[in-house]
């Protein structure tokens, strides 16, 4: 039996703002993997629509990637909103620093790979670096 494979439609605006991401990283001289990862994917997997893209890093934290981006944007003459860090909180359940920004007036969240392991009856969980697989099996969906 042959599996379905779903159809993504990506619009020329996030088109554009895929080709920003991976200049920037280029032009930094990074080897940066950018995955898109959450709810844009969940969105385009059932035909909608999406106003916000999470990206998730592999080798740094996503305000050093967003600094880059923020750079080429800035070189290239894009107007961009402002950069915001949201810094790391364990205590609020915010265990990573994210950065997050309007690129082509689509806001974009950046933060690296992540793995989360929960002590016996705890619902806080323990947060590290992860791998990507790490990152995709602790969330909602994951499709292999």
């Amino acid at each position: 039996m042959q599996s379905a494979q779903p159809s993504v439609k990506v619009t020329d605006v996030e088109e554009e703002i895929f080709k920003s991401l991976v200049d920037a990283k280029n032009g930094a001289g990074r080897q940066t993997v950018i995955r898109v990862v959450g709810g844009w994917v969940r969105d385009k997997v059932l035909g909608l629509e999406s106003d916000d893209i999470d990206i998730a890093l592999d080798d740094m934290s996503g305000a050093d990637f967003a600094e880059c981006v923020l750079a080429h944007l800035k070189s290239q003459g894009t107007e961009i909103s402002k950069l915001a860090v949201i810094e790391r909180n364990p205590e609020q359940s915010k265990h990573l620093e994210t950065a997050t920004m309007k690129v082509h007036g689509v806001s974009i969240d950046f933060v690296g790979l992540r793995a989360e392991e929960y002590a016996s009856g705890s619902r806080i969980p323990e947060v590290r670096l992860g791998t990507a697989e790490e990152d995709a099996l602790r969330r909602d969906l994951t499709i292999k």
